[in-house]
């Protein structure tokens, strides 16, 4: 109990100091080593990115939504449009990736989910998410013009 609190007191007056402290950690045989942990660890970076949207509306109601960017190379990425499956694509040896699927969209606010897992363990490997709203097309199926 006594070890505990030294422990943390430590870690904590290190972590204040910005300097490196020392955590116990069980090895096999019940002896304890010590083992050297950053005081603060990086956040991770999602590669994963939507560079390019564009959404051409037809006039019977449904248009199409072409989107491109970059995620982790060689995986699947699922595209979800307001948590809708929308498209499964296989991102190339270099990350990127583009899709083109018609889809209806009204000129409300749109989610945009993209996601893509970890092959062994199936949990989140990264995701990125978006609102896009498409601007209502005039008489001449045309976007109105902007004051």
């Amino acid at each position: 109990m006594i070890g505990n609190k030294f422990m943390t007191w430590t870690a904590a007056f290190a972590i204040a100091l910005g300097l490196s402290y020392f955590t116990p950690a069980i090895v096999a045989g019940g002896e304890q080593a010590v083992a050297e942990e950053a005081a603060e660890t990086p956040r991770p970076t999602s590669p994963l990115k939507a560079k390019s949207v564009d959404y051409v509306d037809v006039t019977d109601g449904t248009g199409t939504l072409k989107m491109s960017g970059i995620a982790i190379p060689s995986k699947e990425l699922y595209v979800y449009v307001d948590d809708e499956p929308l498209v499964r694509v296989i991102t190339s040896a270099d990350g990127k990736w583009s899709v083109e699927e018609k889809v209806s969209l009204d000129d409300k606010v749109h989610k945009v989910r993209l996601e893509q897992f970890d092959d062994k363990t199936r949990m989140l490997a990264a995701r990125a998410m978006f609102s896009m709203s498409v601007p209502k097309s005039g008489a001449d199926g045309k976007a109105p013009a902007k004051p």
